[in-house]
């Protein structure tokens, strides 16, 4: 009965789940216009840019790895960037480069 206890106290520990701080940056043409820090729950998908021409999302999907998801309003169209972001020495970035303009984010666990 005893390893039972300790067997079932471990496996919900173990998938106890927490969101994580993410620090995320969006740049045009190497200037900094936006910079935001907040919390992305574990399976969810959250906003953390909204412009006029695009939109900034990122999606949780679990164990570390997350999904940048660029949305172009005028292409209209999307982009995505796939990564793990486990260490604070992680990035998870993306770009764009068009004869108009350098566009770009990148996000990393926050401190």
């Amino acid at each position: 009965m005893k390893k039972f206890v300790i067997a079932l106290a471990m496996a919900l520990t173990s998938n106890v789940v927490f969101a994580e701080e993410l620090y995320c940056t969006v740049s045009v043409n190497m200037d900094t216009v936006a910079e935001v820090q907040f919390k992305v729950e574990p399976k969810t998908k959250t906003a953390y840019v909204i412009a006029d021409d695009f939109s900034f999302y990122i999606n949780n999907k679990g164990a570390g790895k997350f999904e940048l998801e660029i949305f172009n309003l005028e292409g209209p169209s999307r982009s995505y960037a796939e990564g793990y972001l486990r260490t604070t020495e992680d990035t998870l970035s993306w770009t764009l480069w068009t004869r108009d303009y350098l566009l770009e984010t990148r996000c990393v666990l926050a401190q």
